[in-house]
């Protein structure tokens, strides 16, 4: 089975913060970069991250990285592979075995009219031969959407904070 896209969607970080609008592909790069990677410091359902293996290939970086996370039965712990492309696209790949289907998520970094937009791109392995979905299943697919959505623009809101942060350091110094 194929990896089929299932939701995509972009936000402008000038949309989070307007004063966003005047940095560069670097800044908002490495700002992403960290926010990406310890969501657990600010989402609630990622409990904890726990590096497994870090390798370079070329100029893309490979991570696993072991997430727990909190559920309605406890928590769970599934591993995602990410592979980054430096001032580009973060690819994070969780296998079937975690999620009953392997997915990706794509972030791909573009420029916007004003400053850079965040464009994130959700696929999955779908059962082709399954027969069409019940109403229940459209209602919990848009359910996950909105929920993937939310998620995103508060991965973007940490990594404006994460800018903001970053400048206000450099004009101290």
């Amino acid at each position: 089975m194929a990896l089929k896209e299932v939701f995509q969607h972009s936000i402008a970080l000038c949309d989070i913060d307007p004063q966003l609008a005047g940095v560069t592909c670097k800044q908002v790069w490495e700002a992403l970069k960290t926010a990406y990677l310890n969501r657990h410091e600010y989402l609630d359902f990622f409990l904890d991250s726990k590096p497994l293996k870090t390798e370079t290939v070329g100029k893309k970086e490979k991570i696993d990285l072991e997430i727990k996370l909190s559920g309605q039965n406890g928590s769970q712990t599934i591993v995602e592979h990410h592979e980054l492309d430096p001032e580009k696209s973060i690819t994070t790949t969780i296998d079937a075995t975690a999620t009953g289907t392997e997915s990706q998520l794509k972030i791909v970094l573009e420029e916007a009219s004003e400053g850079y937009a965040l464009n994130f791109t959700y696929s999955q392995n779908l059962d082709e031969s399954q027969s069409e979905q019940s109403p229940e299943e459209k209602e919990y697919r848009q359910f996950l959407f909105r929920a993937w959505a939310w998620k995103d623009r508060e991965i973007c809101k940490a990594a404006a904070a994460q800018l903001e942060k970053d400048v206000s350091a450099r004009t101290v110094q």
